[in-house]
């Protein structure tokens, strides 16, 4: 058995931006997953089906998540059929920021950015798109 990277995307993104990550899993089956739906809990329900399918398949599974599609991902009920969830500092700083909104209405500006920052280096991450790794 094989085993899998799934990559969830974030707004407005697709599932086509796990090719970024072929050349870093080059012993893995890297999909992406194109959800439908745009709410926590449909969308929960659609990463938990797909998870679910992939397990029938795959012996383990990485998640990598991206923006909303890793607050979706927490949403999934999938932690137990995942091996592990590259994503894990960024979905800290999400529940930082849902807590942080919840008190103060707010989400702080540095914050924010952290979020929005590349998971992996910006150089790293040109290399892959254009083509440049080894």
């Amino acid at each position: 058995m094989k085993d899998a990277v799934l990559y969830i995307h974030g707004k407005g993104g697709s599932a086509a931006e796990c090719e970024h990550y072929r050349p870093l899993f080059p012993d893995f089956e890297v999909i992406g997953l194109d959800y439908q739906t745009f709410t926590p809990w449909e969308t929960g329900a659609e990463i938990n089906t797909a998870v679910k399918e992939l397990k029938e398949e795959y012996e383990s599974i990485v998640l990598i998540a991206n923006s909303i599609g890793a607050f979706f991902s927490m949403n999934a009920g999938i932690d137990a059929m995942i091996e592990k969830i590259v994503t894990e500092p960024r979905l800290e700083l999400v529940r930082q920021a849902g807590k942080q909104f919840a008190e103060t209405g707010e989400i702080n500006t540095a914050l924010l950015a952290e979020i929005g920052s590349p998971m992996i280096p910006d150089e790293q991450y040109a290399a892959i798109v254009n083509g440049q790794t080894e």
